[in-house]
């Protein structure tokens, strides 16, 4: 193969990570949508099942427990933000 063949310097580019181009499958994409709507409801289960039995708060709700998700993503880094230095 020459130098300038196409797929020579495309498959170059993709084994030194110069390849941009993300390529999500189904299964990523439907956990990509589906990770924040249910991640509030994990957390609004494990609180409603410990917290007031243990600290005697009342149960929470889908949207207090998304809202507390946010704050903790924000307080702590998480699902929904994330920062990275560059």
């Amino acid at each position: 193969h020459s130098f300038l063949d196409p797929f020579t310097v495309s498959t170059a580019f993709f084994r030194v990570g110069r390849v941009t181009e993300i390529v999500m499958q189904p299964p990523a994409l439907i956990l990509f949508f589906a990770a924040p709507i249910l991640m509030p409801v994990l957390l609004m289960a494990l609180w409603n099942l410990t917290i007031p039995e243990i600290f005697g708060l009342p149960e929470i709700g889908y949207w207090q427990a998304l809202r507390l998700a946010l704050i903790c993503s924000f307080l702590f880094g998480g699902p929904f933000v994330s920062y990275h230095s560059s």
